[in-house]
């Protein structure tokens, strides 16, 4: 009885002393929010434990709100937190979250991504809760305390396009120019080259400041390896005509060339992608939008397996016991191997024929 007196008296007091700006001012405060919130008894956040955003709903339970009995008329209202790692100075990102406690995994793993990069790993974070205590259109901002856990961030999609002299210098044709990834940051392209080349990933695609480039000192270089950066900077050249692979490991920011040991491949009349969403009849013929590299854009009806094959006939075909996600979306078909499983939905497919890499890119 004597902590709802209390908490009544608190919030009586505090109501009557607060600035009379309307609900809505309250309820956006800015970041400095808490040098105007007050602590009361009974408020309070408590961690519900680590988290795993792999396995996460898309509102993740980041804290629980212990509280006392309102009095009469009050609500709460408004939950917020300021999102944080402990493990590095940086500032910290105001998110919403709801009244018991959850947070967009959305907002979360973008946060996990922009200061830590992709890949699965865990790290320390913090969240200080902020809400509302509403009576009469007057609100009160309550600090509830702060909460600390382990993340494990989950694995997120980038995909690089590639594009220029040996394809065409516009967002329309990067399009069609999907660079295969072959491990963890690290794309590659396998294809005829004789002049520059940029790339842009699917967030900055058509802005010239932010291609994946190398520096204006080394602008149209043709060494065989050198740095990259995300700027309007110098273009990255072949280090002469041929078939090549043209690799970006982003997670040491250098591009690499290998020459391919065929400098001769095959030339097919078509590639086609047959599998349940035809019911294996019938190929879906792709367009080839350089030499060797073919491309569609389609929606896949059902949910199954399909495999390339060259010219609509078996004797030529690709494919590899693979299970293709968001995030897993490339991989390198086998002469004759097994279905590559896609869900149901609208995609970007890509496939070289040189090599048999493939990446089905959901839209």
């Amino acid at each position: 009885m004597k902590k709802i007196s209390f908490l009544i008296l608190s919030l009586a007091g505090l109501l009557f002393t607060a600035c009379s700006e309307d609900f809505t001012d309250w309820a956006n405060p800015q970041s400095n929010a808490q040098e105007n919130a007050v602590v009361l008894p009974g408020i309070k956040a408590s961690a519900v434990g680590d988290i795993d955003l792999n396995t996460a709903e898309d509102q993740v339970p980041v804290f629980t709100l212990s509280t006392e009995e309102l009095p009469e008329g009050y609500t709460l209202a408004n939950a917020r937190i300021d999102f944080i790692t402990t493990e590095i100075n940086c500032d910290p990102v105001r998110m919403n979250a709801s009244l018991d406690g959850k947070v967009s995994k959305e907002d979360l793993q973008n946060y996990a991504v922009k200061i830590f990069g992709q890949g699965i790993a865990q790290h320390k974070y913090s969240a200080h809760v902020f809400l509302n205590a509403v009576k009469d259109g007057q609100a009160l901002l309550i600090d509830a305390g702060m909460v600390e856990f382990n993340m494990i961030s989950a694995p997120t999609r980038t995909v690089l396009y590639l594009f220029g002299d040996f394809s065409g210098w516009n967002e329309e044709k990067a399009k069609e120019g999907a660079m295969f990834q072959i491990d963890t940051n690290v794309f590659a392209y396998y294809g005829k080259f004789d002049g520059n080349v940029k790339a842009w990933d699917e967030n900055g695609l058509g802005n010239w400041d932010l291609c994946y480039n190398t520096t204006q000192d080394n602008n149209g270089s043709t060494e065989m390896s050198g740095p990259i950066e995300i700027s309007n900077g110098g273009a990255i050249h072949s280090p002469e005509a041929g078939f090549w692979k043209m690799e970006m490991n982003l997670n040491t920011m250098q591009y690499t060339w290998t020459k391919l040991d065929n400098q001769n491949p095959t030339e097919y009349g078509s590639i086609g992608i047959i599998g349940d969403f035809n019911t294996w009849a019938g190929d879906l013929v792709m367009t080839q939008v350089t030499p060797h590299n073919w491309f569609v854009k389609t929606t896949i009806s059902v949910t199954g397996g399909l495999k390339f094959r060259a010219d609509g006939q078996w004797d030529i075909n690709w494919g590899i016991d693979f299970t293709v996600s968001d995030a897993n979306y490339s991989g390198q078909g086998l002469a004759g191997g097994g279905n590559i499983n896609v869900s149901a939905g609208n995609y970007c497919i890509y496939f070289n024929d040189i090599t048999g890499m493939f990446a089905i890119v959901s839209e």
